[in-house]
């Protein structure tokens, strides 16, 4: 789980740190689908050609993308293959109008 470094402690503080910390690093993944249009789309080639092994099912996700383990074709070099999640922009939009809106209840 992610840290979070607030000097105050204060329970209210904590929660939200707490919270944060589970956004950050337990958030849900996305389909397959988005991770093999997007790869193959900013690679330029197939997964076929790309990769001996890519693991479907990301090892890591967190708020702005997931993680995926693969082999390159080319060489058989295991890599990991970061994916941003769709919808980014508006979910960082969100992100930062809940934060504003919470502001108020963490000021001590």
């Amino acid at each position: 789980m992610g840290t979070c470094h607030i000097a105050p402690a204060s329970c209210l503080i904590r929660a939200a740190c707490f919270v944060h910390s589970l956004l950050s690093y337990q958030a849900p993944a996305h389909g397959f689908g988005w991770t093999r249009q997007l790869v193959e789309r900013s690679f330029g080639a197939s997964f076929e050609t790309l990769f001996a092994d890519f693991d479907e099912t990301p090892f890591a996700s967190g708020s702005i993308g997931q993680v995926h383990a693969a082999t390159l074709r080319a060489d058989g070099t295991q890599v990991a293959i970061k994916v941003q999640h769709p919808n980014l922009a508006w979910r960082l939009a969100l992100d930062m109008a809940l934060l504003r809106g919470a502001r108020p209840a963490l000021q001590p």
